[in-house]
């Protein structure tokens, strides 16, 4: 699990930007290369002749070579800041790549993620913006998340949350799912929802815990026992899975506003949502 990324998930997205899976001088190596051995070349010009404009790796004798490594290696170590400078473009680069990827995921997929009548939701019907968020009950960055999305829902009025039960914590956390599916079949998903994560004194999630969170709510308790293992609470995991295959998520909470994605729980997540919800509602939506 990679808990130190800025907009933290509980694990690392298959799309995360390469940036984030690739060594430093790797990936620096392989931004300044191109660069760096056309300024070598052109620094040494004035020794280093070429038959064609455009040299191979094969044109280059072990003698040259090492010229240019050396020429290469002393230019950097004048000027260091190209390092960063390159770094921070290739991951601007990565960053604009997998964002690309995903805006095209969602619009492929955009039936599964915004209209699954099987989906609890929390919200009007009408509403003109839907957020999508895909979660684990004891996902800390989920838990950390509750607040800015309980805070969005009190303030707007317009809008509608679609939850995506995404356990990927193991079977506590599936099975804490399945009970919160089960207890949206007695009309009470949002409150076992809150339950799950607000209640006082407990920082995980467990079946102990669902089933004393569903006796205060005064749910049905053997119904909701049984509900959890029916067919279709265990279709609705399952198709949520899939789903997220399809879409390269891997970590939680991750959301998705319109063709926007928030991979994790950034501290301004609060903010973050009610940007790209205005934004939204200025230009509309054409996935949505």
């Amino acid at each position: 699990m990679n808990d130190t990324q800025t907009a933290p998930t509980s694990t690392q997205p298959a799309l995360a930007p390469l940036a984030r899976r690739t060594p430093l001088l790797t990936r620096i190596g392989v931004a300044l290369a191109p660069a760096a051995i056309a300024l070598a070349l052109a620094i040494a010009g004035g020794f280093l002749q070429f038959p064609t404009a455009r040299a191979s790796s094969d044109d280059i004798s072990a003698g040259q070579k090492t010229a240019i490594e050396k020429i290469i290696r002393d230019y950097l170590l004048k000027n260091p800041e190209v390092l960063l400078e390159a770094k921070e473009a290739y991951d601007r680069k990565a960053e604009e790549q997998q964002m690309a990827t995903m805006k095209k995921l969602v619009a492929e997929n955009r039936e599964a993620l915004f209209r699954t009548a099987a989906d609890p939701t929390f919200g009007p019907k009408d509403a003109d913006v839907t957020v999508v968020e895909f979660f684990d009950y004891n996902c800390g960055y989920c838990r950390q998340a509750m607040g800015d999305v309980t805070k969005l829902i009190a303030t707007d009025k317009k809008i509608k949350f679609v939850f995506k039960e995404f356990p990927i914590f193991g079977e506590n956390s599936e099975a804490v799912s399945k009970l919160a599916l089960a207890a949206h079949k007695q009309g009470k998903y949002w409150e076992m929802h809150q339950g799950l994560y607000e209640r006082k004194g407990q920082d995980k999630a467990d079946p102990a815990v669902a089933l004393l969170i569903a006796r205060d709510l005064g749910l049905d308790v053997a119904k909701l026992q049984k509900d959890a293992e029916s067919p279709e609470v265990l279709a609705e995991l399952t198709a949520t899975r899939n789903l997220a295959e399809k879409m390269g998520i891997q970590g939680t909470p991750h959301f998705i506003i319109g063709d926007n994605i928030i991979p994790g729980a950034p501290r301004n997540l609060y903010e973050m949502m009610s940007e790209q919800i205005a934004g939204i509602r200025t230009n509309g939506c054409a996935v949505c």
